[in-house]
């Protein structure tokens, strides 16, 4: 993968992927309501929630740890958070654009949220300046799942996917269950962005940590910086009611 000064390896070709039109975020309950006014603020991922350790530039491997240095937007309304994390994502790239501008770019609705297929053309204008690159290209595809998909294969490939791409600081965005992450909310479509991994002696991957940039998650401590095992989170992809990962 290359940009600019940076040049990255794309995991590519382990399983073909199927880009189709589906969206997220459009969170409309009374519970996850948005305020009436939401500042947009950003949380840099520079510690995690066991041990304070700085990270530089792009990311640091400690131990087993491996966590990309990235500035959070959390999501200026209960239906941006496709925008918030491709934000997020640019900014990464040294891309600078507002929320309300790529809202605008991806077709954003209150009702559908963002579309799957729009936030990977985004990122590919962007990043990588072509709009739909072939799988054997550099680039972000789609890959979706059934609804409540419990193959081992599906999820070890994801895990390597996710590996490789946080091992190349290259983020990805899973679309993912809010209920399922997190028991107090009610169902909807969501997006975070996977930014690292904590593996155990055996290399076998125990956590992975996202960035969450919905604003009823965040702490005064970590920000949207939470961590999940690689079954709680495969568990909020596949009961998503539009399964799938961008990578």
């Amino acid at each position: 993968m290359k940009q600019k000064k940076v040049i990255y390896i794309l995991l590519a070709g382990m399983m073909l992927s199927s880009s189709i039109v589906l969206g997220g975020c459009s969170i409309h309950n009374e519970q996850n309501k948005a305020p009436q006014t939401v500042k947009e603020t950003k949380t840099k991922t520079n510690v995690d929630q066991n041990t304070n350790f700085e990270v530089p530039a792009k990311s640091e491997k400690q131990d087993n740890k491996v966590i990309m240095n990235m500035e959070l937007d959390v999501q200026e309304n209960n239906f941006y958070c496709g925008p918030a994390v491709v934000k997020t994502i640019l900014q990464y790239f040294g891309i600078d654009r507002t929320q309300g501008q790529l809202a605008e770019a991806m077709h954003t609705s209150s009702i559908t949220g963002t579309e799957y297929a729009d936030i990977t053309q985004v990122l590919n204008q962007e990043v990588f300046h072509r709009e739909n690159p072939g799988y054997q290209e550099n680039g972000y595809h789609v890959h979706t799942l059934p609804i409540q998909n419990n193959s081992p294969d599906e999820k070890k490939n994801w895990q390597l996917r996710m590996r490789k791409n946080i091992d190349d600081g290259y983020p990805s965005i899973l679309a993912v269950d809010m209920h399922t992450l997190y028991p107090q909310m009610k169902r909807a479509n969501h997006f975070v962005i996977c930014v690292g991994y904590l593996a155990d002696q055996e290399n076998e991957i125990t956590y992975f940590y996202i960035l969450d940039p919905f604003y009823g998650v965040q702490d005064e401590t970590y920000g949207g910086l939470k961590y999940f095992s690689p079954t709680e989170l495969w568990s909020a992809i596949a009961e998503n009611e539009e399964p799938a990962y961008i990578y």
